[in-house]
C-alpha cells in the first residue's frame, strides 16, 4: 500500500462519485489511500422539508414524509456505500447544505455567497490538519453552485 493520501473535497454527497469516480477507482487500484470529505451534508434544524427544499432535493410533489435529517442521512449512506465499494474512506464535515442555510431558488443557489454565510475555512483547516494529505482534489463546479465555491 502506498503512503500517499489523496483527499477529495466534495461539496455534497455524490459529487466525487459523479465527477472523479474514475480517478478514485484508479488510485484505489494502485492501493493509494483515498479520503473523501463531504462538506455540505448537514440538514440544519427544520423538522420538515419546505416545498422549495422538496423540489431542490428531487422530491417535488411526491407524497413522502421525510425530514431534512432523513434526506441527508440517506445521501450520506449512498456516499459511504460508494466509498466502501472502492475501499475508500468518507469523512462527513456536516455543514448544512445551502437549501438549509436560506438559499432558495436557482438564482440564489447559483449566485454569490451571502455575506452572512460563513466560509468553511475552520472546517477545512481542521480537516487538513487531521488527514494530512499529500494531494488534494477539488471537483469542478459546473454551474457555479454556492456550495461548490
Amino acid at each position: 500500500m502506498s503512503d500517499t493520501t489523496h483527499l477529495f473535497l466534495s461539496p455534497h454527497s455524490d459529487d466525487v462519485a459523479l465527477s472523479c469516480g474514475g480517478l478514485v477507482a484508479r488510485l484505489r487500484a494502485r492501493h493509494e489511500h483515498v479520503v473523501i470529505a463531504t462538506f455540505y451534508g448537514g440538514a440544519g434544524s427544520l423538522a420538515q422539508l419546505t416545498p422549495y427544499q422538496r423540489e431542490a432535493l428531487g422530491f417535488g410533489e411526491r407524497r413522502v414524509t421525510l425530514s431534512p435529517t432523513d434526506v441527508m442521512e440517506e445521501r450520506a449512506r449512498e456516499d459511504r456505500a460508494y466509498a466502501a465499494a472502492l475501499d475508500a474512506w468518507v469523512v462527513g464535515v456536516g455543514l448544512p447544505d445551502a437549501v438549509f442555510r436560506g438559499y432558495e431558488g436557482e438564482a440564489a443557489l447559483m449566485g454569490e455567497a451571502r455575506s452572512d454565510d460563513p466560509a468553511p475555512a475552520s472546517a477545512m483547516a481542521e480537516l487538513l490538519h487531521t488527514v494530512k494529505p499529500e494531494v488534494a482534489y477539488v471537483p469542478l463546479s459546473i454551474g457555479g453552485h454556492v456550495d461548490h465555491r
